[in-house]
């Protein structure tokens, strides 16, 4: 379930950036930032999940505007093969909010999963076109990249990266091309992305399900037994957060997130930000992950290994 989590917070993450620029309300927010504070620390019982989702449809009734607490409630809903619920919440998603094509795609997710392949069909291609209008209106990387994929999920076109790289909008900042060549890079492809996204993969259902890429081919795991851990665990990396994060002045609300190497003698490298809120506070979160002390390093097979792990910092 945890590795099915940060796929489809990732995916979200970047369909969601063209609207952060629209006004929530301030209580939703906080409902939805104490939501996302228990989803990272624990979601091993059904009490947490039931907690998560009472503050999220707490947050949704004071905002039907606000898309990243319906994508939350989604994604948790989803891992927890909860299909019916699921798929209410983004029929209402949808009503609220017909602009956003990461509902449409998420429902054509639902639907394939369940094995509806021609609901989904449908689904994947308004998605598109949705997409392709917010594209015209306003290029943003997660309508780019999306467009991309939609088109092999559609039909079946695996664009290579080299080709979706030299398509970058000229409007695009250096950052924005930045967190596209790293998502690529994460991916490999658009057809292997689908496999990892799709809990029965991107062929048809009668077939083998492929397996989950477990590695990079510097040999650092994108799955493993036991996961990395900050020394003393969870609670005692928030606190070391708290105590050296200074938040830069007149800095927006917002989320950074910060992708590392946990390397197998649990030293940190390769600091790099995948979701940003701007230099000075981008450059603080950096500052954060690499002051870091050695953690507890993965394992796999029961040997030492490094690791891919990420850290959203949630600025108020």
């Amino acid at each position: 379930m945890k590795k099915q989590l940060l796929i489809t917070a990732l995916f979200f993450s970047f369909i969601s950036v063209s609207a952060q620029q629209k006004k929530y309300s301030q209580e939703a927010i906080d409902l939805n930032d104490r939501a996302t504070e228990i989803m990272l620390r624990n979601l091993s019982n059904k009490d947490s999940i039931a907690e998560v989702l009472n503050l999220l449809d707490k947050a949704i009734a004071l905002d039907q505007s606000y898309i990243t607490a319906y994508g939350n409630k989604v994604n948790l809903l989803l891992s927890e093969e909860e299909y019916d619920q699921a798929i209410k919440t983004l029929d209402e998603a949808i009503k609220y909010n017909p602009e956003q094509h990461g509902f449409y795609l998420l429902k054509a997710k639902a639907l394939e999963e369940q094995g509806q392949s021609e609901e989904a069909l449908a689904f994947y291609k308004k998605a598109l076109e949705t997409c392709e209008i917010q594209m015209k209106k306003n290029p943003a990387v997660g309508s780019f990249l999306d467009s991309y994929f939609l088109k092999y999920c559609i039909y079946g076109i695996d664009t290579p990266a080299s080709e979706v790289i030299s398509a970058m909008p000229t409007s695009f900042t250096d950052e924005q091309r930045k967190s596209i060549t790293v998502f690529l890079d994460a991916v490999g492809s658009f057809k292997k992305y689908k496999d990892v996204f799709i809990k029965n993969g991107s062929r048809p259902l009668n077939q083998k399900k492929p397996s989950m890429p477990q590695k990079r081919e510097d040999g650092v795991y994108y799955v493993v037994d036991e996961l990395a851990e900050y020394p003393g665990g969870h609670d005692a990396m928030i606190e070391f957060v708290s105590r050296n994060f200074r938040k830069p002045a007149n800095s927006k609300p917002g989320t950074v997130l910060v992708n590392f190497v946990v390397e197998a003698d649990g030293t940190i490298r390769d600091a790099e930000i995948m979701k940003s809120l701007g230099k000075e506070i981008d450059d603080e979160a950096l500052r954060v992950v690499n002051m870091m002390p050695k953690w507890k390093p993965a394992k796999v097979g029961g040997r030492v290994v490094a690791m891919v792990y990420n850290i959203p910092f949630i600025v108020k």
